[in-house]
């Protein structure tokens, strides 16, 4: 045999085990897997895939995309949006944490409406927007959104100014009041009847910028709370078992 003849023959017995992956179909799953082989089967409830003399079947809510190969030089892409479990969305969407904002809506913590993560909150960076919060579909108050996504930390902080602002409301308004009970008494009393209406200028100012004003915002700014909403919910998402990305997941309202 000669030389040339020899180098052929081994040639050719190295392309007989390439690899045939160009030539295949191929499915890709959520937790990063790949099979490759005939599809020879799909349903809603799964995908066959035949590999050598093996049959696998594969759930079609852990499939992300499939590639057919329809010949040597064509191959099809297919994305596969993954289904959800409807039980499990539904324990998803019972304890899942939202807000939404007079300025605009935020799903589950993620700057957009129709999305629950991974949108970028730049264009409202730095914002102090009053904001709510939803446990499920009931509203909590803001101490209590917190704790429930396990910042503590911010928990404390909302108290410590809501409480703040409560006190302000009651010695301010009190000032208010009693300045113009004081002025009434005084009528014929030009120093005590002057010493009520300016507490009670002072109340009233005090009462509306120190109180009320302050009352109505969030002591939390709205990017912290978007972002615990995020995290927490991204948590919940591998709690209740569902592999879908939290940005994949339908707003509940």
């Amino acid at each position: 045999m000669s030389m040339k003849t020899r180098n052929i023959l081994i040639l050719l017995s190295f392309m007989l085990f390439l690899p045939t992956y160009g030539w295949s179909d191929t499915i890709i799953t959520s937790d990063g897997r790949e099979y490759h082989g005939t599809i020879i089967s799909e349903t809603e409830d799964e995908v066959i895939i035949k590999i050598g003399t093996r049959e696998i079947s594969v759930p079609t809510s852990m499939v992300v995309k499939i590639v057919y190969s329809e010949d040597s030089t064509i191959a099809v892409e297919k994305e596969v949006q993954p289904s959800v479990d409807p039980d499990m969305l539904e324990a998803f969407y019972a304890q899942s944490l939202s807000i939404t904002s007079g300025r605009r809506g935020f799903g589950y913590g993620t700057g957009s409406v129709s999305t629950y993560g991974g949108a970028s909150l730049a264009a409202i960076s730095g914002s102090w927007a009053v904001w709510k919060g939803f446990h499920g579909s009931m509203k909590v108050k803001e101490a209590e959104f917190f704790h429930i996504a396990g910042r503590d930390d911010l928990a404390e902080k909302a108290e410590r100014y809501h409480s703040r602002t409560k006190r302000r409301l009651i010695i301010s308004g009190t000032a208010y009041l009693g300045g113009i009970v004081l002025a009434l008494a005084g009528m014929d009393s030009a120093p005590l009847f002057g010493t009520g209406i300016v507490l009670g200028i002072v109340g009233g100012y005090s009462f509306i910028f120190l109180g009320i004003i302050p009352s109505m915002k969030s002591a939390v700014d709205i990017n912290s709370a978007a972002g615990a909403a995020r995290v927490y919910n991204e948590r919940l998402l591998l709690e209740v078992g569902i592999t879908v990305p939290l940005n994949e997941i339908k707003p509940q309202f």
